[in-house]
């Protein structure tokens, strides 16, 4: 696994997170660019999620309970089926409320507020995982919500890409400073092997589908920042003016590379913390 280091402190960390965070933002004091940007890659990342999970795990059927963790605004898991079960947690309270607007039910801020008897067919962590210092114990407090024969669904980044290899501290998924860990394949698997779980699945995918136009951009933007970091920081600041509230601006690049991983960790994980203590 590769991670930020040094690792920062919770303190630090949640500066990354202000109430107009772009993940969970309404979006309306962003640059109008940036807004329109944003919700299209959002309605699309929620479309090809659901066929990807669906590719693995088969159709979602109207008995499916889904827990959506960091669920934000909540687009991916509206997006579900209507007669599925859909719920969420997420701890902006602006981004659950908007969550709860379009029929997600919010559970609470955190796993650790969820009560022993809420269990789920199917828990997903997407573009999560990666902004948690201990990513080991963000899924056993999944674990531990899921019912027998259930998945636990994690999409993120690809360290074991090639262009990740490439680029290195400079590839764009590793350059948002709410970026502090980037579980591998082994780390998923040794995980595996420590909770009793079943065999891995992993998809190697992109973050989205591009245009020929965007895939030359987005691919010239990551290798400007692999040039010069400093002189893309300033490019950035100037475009956004005070429009941004972002400090740093990080190369943008997702669907460029082959980049990302969806990864699915068999059911019946946690037999030995479930409801009251025992399945």
């Amino acid at each position: 696994m590769r991670y930020l280091n040094p690792r920062p402190t919770a303190a630090a960390l949640a500066r990354h997170y202000p109430d107009d965070y772009l993940c969970y933002s309404n979006f309306d004091r962003e640059h109008w660019l940036l807004r329109w940007a944003f919700r299209l890659l959002q309605r699309g990342q929620a479309k090809r999620r659901l066929r990807q999970i669906e590719a693995a795990t088969g159709r979602l059927s109207a008995s499916t309970r889904v827990l959506d963790v960091g669920c934000g605004s909540g687009e991916f898991v509206a997006s579900l089926p209507a007669a599925i079960a859909k719920a969420g947690v997420e701890p902006s309270v602006a981004a659950a409320a908007r969550a709860m607007s379009r029929g997600v039910v919010i559970l609470g801020g955190s796993l650790e507020q969820l009560s022993p008897e809420r269990c789920f067919d199917v828990i997903t962590l997407i573009d999560v995982i990666e902004h948690v210092p201990e990513p080991a114990a963000l899924l056993q407090l999944a674990a531990r919500h899921l019912n027998p024969g259930g998945v636990i669904i994690v999409s993120t980044g690809d360290p074991e890409s090639a262009a990740w290899r490439w680029f290195a501290a400079r590839f764009w998924y590793a350059t948002y400073p709410e970026h502090v860990s980037f579980p591998s394949r082994r780390f998923f698997e040794l995980w595996l092997a420590d909770h009793g779980g079943g065999s891995l699945q992993k998809l190697r995918t992109r973050y989205q589908r591009l245009p020929v136009s965007k895939w030359v951009l987005y691919g010239l933007i990551q290798v400007g920042y692999f040039l010069g970091p400093s002189a893309f920081h300033r490019i950035g600041r100037l475009i956004m003016g005070g429009k941004s509230k972002r400090r740093f601006f990080a190369p943008s690049a997702p669907g460029v590379f082959l980049d990302h991983q969806v990864v699915l960790l068999p059911g019946a994980i946690e037999q030995e913390v479930g409801l009251n203590g025992a399945r």
